[in-house]
């Protein structure tokens, strides 16, 4: 099935999760699966400047 067939029951999952914690709303960000590896990048904003605080390759998933 194209992934753009699943994306309404997807963000109906999403946002159903998010309100499930209670918070001020339950938007969601979706974004598309890119394979290859996963690197975060942790930033802090303060008075308009940003600084790195830390950047983690994150583990290969398991097979899926």
């Amino acid at each position: 099935m194209p992934a753009g067939h699943r994306l309404p029951a997807g963000l109906a999952f999403a946002t159903t999760g998010a309100a499930l914690h209670g918070g001020e709303n339950n938007d969601v960000l979706v974004e598309e699966y890119l394979d290859g590896p996963e690197i975060s990048v942790e930033c802090v904003t303060e008075n308009g400047s940003t600084t790195t605080v830390a950047v983690t390759r994150k583990p290969a998933p398991l097979a899926r």
